[in-house]
């Protein structure tokens, strides 16, 4: 959704900072003024946000105010330096998208790319601020996430046409954070296996569209939602039966 506000004018560019579209929200915390929406997307930002406890917040509406929340929490790294994946990042990338579309990010991503899919059978929550949550609450079946996935295979288009531009499909599959683990990169919250041919969304349990570009193939896998450690579905057997699915469809 950020590559398509950029595409409509809403944003300018991912290096811009956050202060160019938060301003209000920031000024209660300059010290997070140098963040930029790309440190955002590549869960750099610096903020520290630990989703085994910040989540719960979110979860059970603890606070009056989601984006004031994640601002509020400790700069604890340049940004840019660290990596961290966090469920706040994509809370602030909401609240931009909200500021500069004028509507909320669920509303604007059904109209300018579900809507145009196929995809209907889904619900996306908003915080009760008003504010769509940026890293979870978003639910379908898997044949509606697999178009996401399929959209993604065809460099942006569906049905011949183009939906999200190819050029931001590329930049958001590109690595930008390399080497997290099993030469897995990330992108703009995408990871990305050079190694497999393979690039996937990663939901919290064992949630995963896959998409293979060069084949054109996509595989779901969901799970059972809000379990973790020893009871969710990790990426080493989910590589596994992905191998198996790449190679029986050769």
């Amino acid at each position: 959704m950020i590559g398509i506000a950029i595409d409509e004018g809403y944003i300018d560019e991912v290096d811009d900072p956050i202060e160019k579209y938060l301003s209000e929200e920031l000024a209660n915390h300059p010290d997070k003024k140098g963040i930029t929406i790309e440190h955002l997307l590549t869960m750099r930002s610096g903020i520290y946000f630990n989703n085994d406890k910040e989540s719960d917040v979110f979860r059970t509406h603890a606070t009056i105010n989601s984006v004031d929340y994640v601002l509020g929490n400790k700069l604890s790294w340049d940004p840019g330096s660290n990596f961290q994946y966090n469920d706040g990042a994509p809370q602030l990338i909401s609240a931009i998208i909200q500021k500069t579309t004028g509507m909320t990010l669920a509303n604007y991503a059904n109209l300018k790319l579900f809507s145009k899919i196929g995809l209907s059978k889904y619900e996306w929550k908003d915080y009760p601020d008003g504010i769509t949550l940026g890293a979870f609450g978003l639910m379908m079946p898997p044949r509606e996430l697999a178009k996401i996935g399929q959209c993604i295979c065809d460099s942006g288009k569906w049905n011949m046409q183009q939906v999200v531009s190819k050029n931001w499909i590329e930049q958001m599959l590109t690595i930008r954070v390399p080497n997290l683990h099993d030469d897995v990169g990330f992108g703009y919250y995408w990871w990305i296996s050079n190694e497999r041919g393979f690039v996937y969304m990663w939901g919290h349990g064992g949630q995963y569209a896959i998409a293979y570009p060069q084949k054109r193939l996509v595989i779901v896998i969901t799970s059972i939602e809000q379990v973790s450690d020893d009871y969710a579905f990790w990426f080493q057997d989910v590589f596994n039966f992905a191998d198996r699915i790449y190679r029986i469809s050769n």
